[in-house]
């Protein structure tokens, strides 16, 4: 992998001020880059949120993206993390700025039939948390 390049788009436990272990691992192995969103519906999965990307989407789905250090040891530790799932896959996504990247992303890999739609498309929102 050109270590460089690799980035990597968050949205729920992953996310900055989730304060959850492999946030903080994430942080200590990556360059945070800027607020962004990815195309897509976000879902209420129970504990943590599931995303079905679709670049056709309306809707935004509001997240963080970072440029990763050492994307293999990372990305080790993530896919264990995320399981069956969730799988990665490239995604274009949009900085804040304006800037278009595309990065990796953990989309939600079940059926949503079940599950609520979280409309803002931001998790900590929808969760009543401050964001950053």
């Amino acid at each position: 992998m050109n270590q460089a390049n690799e980035y990597l788009f968050v949205y729920g436990t992953l996310l900055r001020q989730s304060q959850s272990p492999m946030s903080s691992l994430l942080l200590s192995n990556s360059r945070f880059i800027d607020k962004a969103y990815i195309r897509g519906s976000l879902y209420d999965i129970g504990d943590y949120p599931g995303l079905i990307h679709s670049e056709k989407s309306k809707s935004k789905v509001l997240g963080e993206a970072f440029n990763l250090n050492k994307p293999e040891e990372v990305f080790k530790e993530l896919d264990n993390y995320e399981g069956s799932e969730y799988k990665r896959v490239k995604a274009n996504i949009k900085l804040k700025n304006g800037q278009k990247l595309q990065a990796w992303v953990y989309e939600f890999n079940l059926p949503i039939d079940s599950y609520q739609c979280i409309e803002s498309g931001d998790y900590m929102s929808y969760l009543g948390l401050a964001v950053l």
